[in-house]
């Protein structure tokens, strides 16, 4: 130490004045001084000169810091440490914001179910069609949504964090592989299915058919990625309301110019996917054309979302750390919609129908197991309200709890765990109550038999269990233990189809008990993993910032 920091009691008064000044300044800069060497470091910056130095009776820049570490304290302005903690607290949504958001979130599935039931339109399929032509619709939107969903699951992820870093550029990036990878897997699949016409002598015009609704729905579902990643719900509530709207309206108002079901149909859809398309242009111009200009930085502060050129990350390393959502999203549709398709392979129609596809849609099975979704869909919307600011709340308890209260995360964590098994079972239960009491009504309406019924009702048993394992897939996503469940919906869908084939032979009702196996299935054990996974929740919280 500096002989000078034993005579400090002997400056003049001017000295002490301006080492209080060069402290005040310190403490403005800097609210948290931890050593000398931090004050003499602020006291360069300040460009404090040798001669000032000299002129107050100090050595050097050292003399002047160790003085003003022995009463820099005293100028700290102290705060309540419960005021600290509050102005890092996040503020998590209110309920009937996140109610909102959870209907606006399943909106699409809810509209178009709805406006099929009541006008037999929609933007997958339009009753009144040939029967060839729903299925080669059909066949081209399932596997439309088959191709697109792992891609999804993998590319949504990347894209909200690079969004939430503010690395535009990576997030623009993401985008376009999302793209690529949509436009290649659509492409072989196309060609998939030109040979697989050629080879069984099906026209070429259902094959185009079944080609135009696959690539009409990959190309949307691709590029609505960034609406749904970023929750903007005023345009997805808005676009699918214009798209059914302009659908319906030209389907049922063109009549006279196009007086073709098939043409007039493929006109509207056509109209349809255009609203959209042009919605989601909007979405994409919005996130990206906002300046970082307007925002209030200083002027030598570049924003990250400024910057144009960054790493690039390896797209194969990208793909290979996800490929447990890929799987996961693509094996969850399987167990979903694996049954339908079993049902067109087993239709008693095939027999009596001249056509030379070898699958046909089943109108019986579909009358059944479509309404059923409802259950599915109810469920949605209270799981999505429970786990909605579940960050938040999590993020808030541990900013109020010091480390030695780690329990109080970990109580968290559990209670929430059983609130959303708990609600998932009551509300898809009670829509299974209901769709039991109104089912033979229902039926009524559509004109479908009592098979029909009886498959509404195992179906919509079979997707309580469904409901069980999203709820287990959201909580298992949270704790970055998804490689189980992927296993376990392969598992599950591998009984779908075992099952579904055995039990077709005795008629293709019984498909739907396979659907309730392998739903069972599902949840019975993602339930046991995450109940297993969850006894030490909070250590695998902390570890992710680790």
């Amino acid at each position: 130490m500096s002989k000078f920091a034993f005579e400090m009691e002997d400056l003049p008064r001017e000295a002490r004045i301006f080492a209080e000044k060069a402290a005040r300044t310190i403490i403005e800069a800097q609210d948290n001084i931890e050593s000398v060497t931090d004050i003499a470091i602020l006291l360069e910056v300040m460009g404090i000169t040798k001669d000032e130095l000299e002129q107050n009776g100090f050595e050097n820049i050292y003399d002047l810091a160790v003085y003003i570490n022995g009463f820099v304290e005293f100028f700290e302005v102290k705060q309540d440490e419960k005021e600290v903690i509050n102005s890092f607290l996040v503020k998590v949504p209110s309920k009937k914001k996140r109610m909102v958001e959870s209907v606006a979130m399943i909106f699409p599935w809810m509209a178009s179910l709805a406006l099929f039931l009541v006008s037999g339109v929609s933007l997958w399929m339009a009753s009144g069609l040939p029967s060839e032509d729903i299925t080669v619709l059909m066949i081209g939107v399932f596997a439309g949504i088959f191709v697109t969903q792992g891609p999804l699951e993998v590319f949504q992820r990347l894209f909200i964090m690079n969004h939430n870093q503010l690395n535009t550029s990576a997030a623009k990036r993401t985008i376009r592989r999302n793209f690529y990878f949509v436009s290649v897997t659509v492409g072989i699949t196309v060609f998939l299915f030109i040979l697989f016409g050629y080879i069984s002598n099906i026209s070429p015009d259902l094959v185009l058919l079944s080609v135009m609704s696959l690539v009409t729905v990959s190309m949307h579902r691709a590029s609505y990625m960034i609406v749904y990643a970023l929750k903007k719900l005023k345009i997805l509530v808005v676009s699918y309301s214009a798209a059914l709207v302009s659908l319906f309206v030209t389907y049922y108002l063109t009549w006279y110019i196009i007086p073709d079901m098939l043409e007039r149909y493929l006109a509207s859809l056509g109209l349809a996917f255009a609203v959209l398309s042009i919605s989601a242009f909007y979405a994409y111009h919005k996130t990206f054309n906002s300046s970082s200009k307007h925002e209030a930085h200083p002027s030598f502060y570049k924003s990250p979302k400024g910057i144009t050129n960054t790493i690039n990350a390896r797209f194969i390393v990208q793909m290979w750390d996800s490929i447990p959502y890929y799987f996961l999203g693509t094996f969850l549709f399987i167990i979903m919609f694996g049954d339908r398709l079993l049902s067109w392979a087993f239709n008693p129609a095939l027999d009596s129908t001249k056509t030379s596809l070898p699958l046909l849609f089943n109108t019986t099975y579909h009358s059944g197991a479509d309404p059923a979704m409802l259950v599915f869909l109810a469920t949605s919307i209270v799981q999505y309200m429970i786990m909605s600011g579940f960050y938040e709340e999590l993020s808030n308890i541990t900013l109020m709890n010091k480390t030695t209260q780690v329990n109080s995360v970990d109580k968290f964590l559990k209670r929430r765990y059983k609130k959303l098994i708990l609600v998932s079972l009551a509300t898809s239960s009670l829509v299974v109550i209901g769709l039991s009491y109104l089912g033979p009504e229902m039926m009524v309406q559509l004109g479908a038999s009592e098979i029909s019924l009886d498959i509404l009702i195992v179906s919509s048993i079979g997707n309580v269990f469904i409901s069980i394992f999203v709820a287990n897939i959201m909580f298992a996503t949270f704790m970055n233990r998804v490689k189980a469940l992927a296993i376990i919906a392969m598992f599950a869908a591998v009984i779908l189809v075992i099952g579904g084939l055995y039990f077709a032979q005795t008629g293709f009702e019984y498909i739907v008990y396979a659907y309730l196996g392998a739903a069972f299935a599902s949840a019975v054990l993602s339930t046991a993993y995450v109940m297993r996974t969850i006894r030490k929740a909070t250590n695998i919280y902390f570890a992710r910032f680790s």
